[in-house]
């Protein structure tokens, strides 16, 4: 009986290393089936770490593209932009050419009228108002001779009329103030209590000046 029970014994303890040996192998296989699993989960990891590295590549590859024609845009656009800068400064340049022109014109005309024009009845009126066209030097120069043509268009009864037929602006500055016009005037004159009117035709070449919102002569020639 001792002996069985030594067999016995033998037996539990072989079947034990057996059950031993056995549950290292299976625990070794799930240590290497787990570490399988980690190997394939860091796989998908790289597989899906280098698609999203492909993905970046290939959006730097093609931001280059699109750069370009942005930049080739934002250039058109600039382009256009100044274009449109220029063309509204021109035409405004050229819309107060046209102003200043039509300004210079009409009052070059008013001026050459009354500069050319008295009656010896409001003598002292209209010198007065021949004056106020002038400015700078021709105006003190207008002014001194204004002081014998009284005496002389009192004592003649002289009746002098100046008509503009034409007014033609042969420049005006850049800035718009100053311009030089050429008046076409005829003329009358009368002398006496006849009533005799004498005909005359000439031009005047007149500097016109900017002062304040009128244009003043500030030199008059004739041809």
């Amino acid at each position: 009986e001792e002996v069985g029970l030594e067999a016995a014994g033998e037996d539990d303890d072989a079947g034990s290393a057996v059950d031993l040996e056995k549950g290292a192998a299976t625990a070794v296989q799930d240590d290497k089936n787990d570490e399988d699993d980690e190997d394939d989960e860091d796989n998908e990891d790289s597989e899906a770490e280098a698609a999203a590295a492909g993905k970046r590549r290939k959006r730097r590859l093609t931001r280059p593209a699109l750069g370009v024609k942005s930049i080739t845009l934002i250039a058109v656009n600039l382009v256009l932009v100044g274009a449109l800068g220029w063309l509204v400064t021109e035409a405004r340049a050229l819309e107060a050419e046209e102003k200043a022109i039509a300004q210079v014109t009409f009052q070059a005309k008013q001026a050459a009228e009354d500069l050319s024009s008295y009656d010896y009845r409001t003598i002292d009126a209209d010198l007065k108002r021949a004056t106020d066209h002038t400015t700078g030097n021709f105006r003190n120069e207008f002014s001194g001779m204004t002081g014998s043509v009284k005496p002389s268009a009192t004592s003649r009864q002289a009746v002098v009329e100046g008509t503009a037929v034409r007014t033609s602006v042969e420049s005006v500055e850049s800035g718009g103030r100053k311009a030089i016009v050429l008046v076409y005037l005829n003329q009358t004159s009368a002398v006496g209590s006849t009533g005799a009117r004498t005909p005359s035709q000439y031009t005047v070449r007149m500097v016109m000046q900017k002062v304040g919102d009128r244009w003043m002569v500030s030199q008059l020639n004739m041809l």
